[in-house]
C-alpha cells in the first residue's frame, strides 16, 4: 500500500455481510503479490491446541495473513487455482472443514488461498538416505524419528517453505567438521543457525532493538549480530564461524520448525542452504534425493510443489540502517520504487556473474528476483531465467512491452551473452554497463 486517501459519504444503505467476487484477469502496474509471510501467532496457537485437531501438530498451518505466497504462486491474479495449493482442494465435510472457514466472512482464513488442514492438505514424509520411505503412523511419530535422529549427530534434509535445508545440531564441533566435510567447498566459509528462542544466545551475542524487531518480523531473515567476546559456554560449536567476529541468526518462521524445536529441545541448529555447492537448491523430491545424496543421513519432505524457489533473507544493520546481503525470501517479490517517474512499459536486467540477481522494470517499478548465486553452472543459469521471466509472467508484461535489456559490461559473462540473445530476440537494444559504476549509481 503506497498511500490511503479517505471520503466520508452520505448513505442510508446497510451492509450486512462481505462478498469477494471472483478475480478478473487485469493488467497494469499495479498488479503485486505479498512475499511469503513467516507463521502468524494465531495460527502458532492452533498448531499447539490439541482440541483443534484438523490443526494440531500439523505443519502447513496458514491463514488469510501469513504463509506460503511467492514460492507457490503461477500466476496472478493471487487465487488458489493460480497457486500449487490447487493440488489439495478444501474439505467440505463437516461444520469444522475448511470450506466452511473459507466462506466465513468472521473467520481469519476467510479466502484466504494457501492454507489447508490434516484432512485435505499437503503431508510430510520420511526417508533414508537410499530414498525408501521410513514408515511411521503420524507427524508425532516422524517428528520424535527426526528429532532423535538430529540429537544423535546426523545430519537431516528438510524441505520447507521455498526449498530445502540441511538441518544439525550446532553445538557439535564432530557434527559440524562431517558436515563441512560432505559439502566440500564450505570448509571455513559460515553457517546460519536458527534458534528457538532469541534468550538462549543473549549471552552469545549482541542484539540491539532494531536487529530484534528484524529477526521477529513476518520476514524472518538471517540477521548478522556480533559475537560477544569469549562468552561461548558450549552454546555452539566454534565451526559454526570459524574465525569471525559475527554469526548469522535466524528465528523459525514455519509450522514445522516450531515442531522440530518441540521434539528437539530449546537448541539451536545448524540451517543451511541444502545444495551442491554452485547449484541451486532442489525444490522437486527427486531433485533434492539426487543432490543430497551424499549429505544427507535421512530426508523429511513433503509434497506440495513449490513453484519458486526462494533462499533465506541474509542482512544486518549499521548504524540503525538495514544492509541487505541477500534479498529473497520474506522481501521477493516486493518492488523498488524508483526515485523519479518513467515512462518505460518494460525491461530486463540479467545481473552479473556472482551473486546474481535479475531484475524487472515496470514503469517506475524495480522487481528484483530472488537470489540466484553464481552463474558457474546450466542449472543456475537456467534458475536465472526461470526467475526473470516468472515475475514478467506474473506482472503479465508482453514481449512487445520490453524495450531494453540491461547486463554486465563483461563479455565472457553468461548473463552477458544472454542479453544480447534477448535483445535480439525482441529487436531491441541491450545496455552493458560497467560493473563498478552501477555500483556508484546504485548509492545515487
Amino acid at each position: 500500500v503506497e498511500s490511503i486517501s479517505v471520503k466520508k459519504i452520505e448513505t442510508v444503505e446497510e451492509f450486512k455481510d462481505l462478498k469477494i467476487q471472483k478475480s478478473e484477469k487485469g493488467r497494469g502496474i499495479s498488479l503485486t503479490l505479498p512475499p511469503d509471510i513467516a507463521i502468524c501467532e494465531e495460527c502458532l496457537k492452533d498448531l499447539r491446541y490439541k482440541n483443534k485437531k484438523k490443526y494440531y501438530m500439523y505443519p502447513f498451518v496458514a491463514c488469510a495473513v501469513c504463509g506460503p505466497r511467492y514460492t507457490t504462486v503461477n500466476a496472478l491474479p493471487y487465487d488458489r487455482e493460480r497457486s500449487t495449493m490447487i493440488e489439495f482442494p478444501l474439505c467440505n465435510e463437516d461444520k469444522t472443514s475448511c470450506v466452511k472457514e473459507y466462506k466465513d466472512f468472521n473467520n481469519r482464513r476467510f479466502h484466504a488461498q494457501t492454507f489447508a488442514c490434516a484432512v485435505c492438505g499437503p503431508q510430510y514424509q520420511l526417508y533414508d538416505r537410499s530414498k525408501n520411505i521410513i514408515e511411521t503412523n503420524s507427524i508425532k511419530e516422524i517428528l520424535e524419528i527426526t528429532a532423535r535422529r538430529i540429537n544423535s549427530g546426523e545430519i537431516a534434509a528438510v524441505k520447507g517453505m521455498g526449498g530445502v535445508h540441511l538441518i544439525c545440531l550446532a553445538e557439535d564441533d564432530k557434527v559440524l567438521e562431517e558436515l563441512r566435510n560432505r559439502k566440500k567447498e564450505r570448509k571455513y566459509k559460515p553457517f546460519a543457525i536458527m534458534t528457538p528462542k532469541l534468550a538462549i544466545l543473549e549471552n552469545l551475542v549482541i542484539f540491539s532493538e532494531k536487529e530484534r524487531e528484524l529477526l521477529t518480523s513476518f520476514r524472518r531473515p538471517i540477521v548478522i549480530l556480533g559475537k560477544k567476546k569469549g562468552s561461548n559456554d558450549g552454546i555452539l560449536s566454534n565451526q559454526v564461524a570459524p574465525g569471525l567476529s559475527s554469526i548469522g541468526v535466524m528465528l523459525p518462521y514455519a509450522g514445522i520448525h516450531y515442531l522440530l524445536f518441540d521434539f528437539i529441545g530449546q537448541k539451536s541448529l545448524i540451517y543451511t542452504s541444502g545444495n551442491v555447492s554452485n547449484l541451486p537448491m532442489g525444490i522437486r523430491n527427486e531433485m533434492i534425493f539426487e543432490q543430497l545424496k551424499g549429505l544427507a543421513d535421512f530426508f523429511l519432505l513433503h509434497n506440495r510443489t513449490i513453484f519458486q524457489r526462494c533462499d533465506d533473507s541474509v542482512l544486518r544493520v549499521h548504524n540503525d540502517k538495514v544492509k541487505l546481503i541477500r534479498r529473497s525470501r520474506g522481501y521477493v517479490p516486493e518492488y523498488l520504487p524508483l526515485p523519479f517517474e518513467v515512462e518505460i512499459s518494460g525491461a530486463l536486467a540479467t545481473g552479473p556473474e556472482l551473486n546474481v540477481t535479475g531484475a524487472v522494470l515496470r514503469r517506475n517499478r524495480v522487481f528484483p528476483t530472488q537470489h540466484i548465486g553464481h552463474i558457474k553452472s546450466l542449472e543456475t543459469f537456467n534458475f536465472l531465467k526461470n526467475a526473470l521471466f516468472n515475475i514478467k509472467n506474473l506482472l503479465q508484461i508482453e514481449d512487445k512491452e520490453i524495450e531494453f535489456i540491461a547486463c554486465d559490461l563483461h563479455p565472457s559473462f553468461y548473463t552477458t551473452t544472454y542479453a544480447k540473445e534477448l535483445a535480439e530476440k525482441y529487436g531491441i537494444n541491450y545496455f552493458p554497463i560497467q560493473h563498478h559504476f552501477a555500483h556508484v549509481l546504485g548509492l545515487m
